[in-house]
């Protein structure tokens, strides 16, 4: 399948689910998320969402790391705060 041909079909999709949309009732209409498929969607999809992703893992591995470096040891005690002697 050429390039042409596949962009041919992903035209006729669009036009295909552009007049199902059209066709739906307003209250529907404005209640599905069209947004999605729009390149705003899109870029939130690919990008932003893959971020958040990255951002998330960071967290939890940095906890992770902390938690495990300062882990309690038998017999050591810690305290938080000043102790005065």
């Amino acid at each position: 399948m050429s390039l042409n041909t596949i962009g041919l079909a992903a035209e006729l999709l669009k036009k295909v689910a552009r007049k199902l949309r059209d066709a739906l009732p307003p209250k529907v209409r404005d209640a599905l998320p069209f947004w999605l498929f729009s390149r705003k969607g899109r870029w939130g999809r690919r990008e932003y969402w893959q971020f958040g992703q990255d951002q998330r893992s960071f967290v939890f591995m940095s906890i992770t790391r902390f938690l495990h470096i300062n882990r309690p040891v038998p017999g050591y005690y810690f305290e938080f705060g000043c102790i005065r002697l």
